[in-house]
């Protein structure tokens, strides 16, 4: 998953913290998958221009 900015970042957080999402999320995955802890990446994207290879 991957978004624009952070503001776009923290509503999905809030979505899923406050919006029922953890719930919906430990129903379907329930034994299916296994966590440990959190990362998030910071990165930009970075292009040659002119050199498409």
């Amino acid at each position: 998953m991957s978004f624009e900015n952070y503001e776009q970042l923290g509503e999905a957080w809030h979505n899923y913290a406050n919006g029922g999402g953890w719930a919906k999320h430990q129903e379907i995955m329930d034994d299916v998958a296994e966590c440990d802890s959190p990362r998030v990446y910071d990165a930009r994207m970075v292009v040659l221009g002119g050199n498409n290879r």
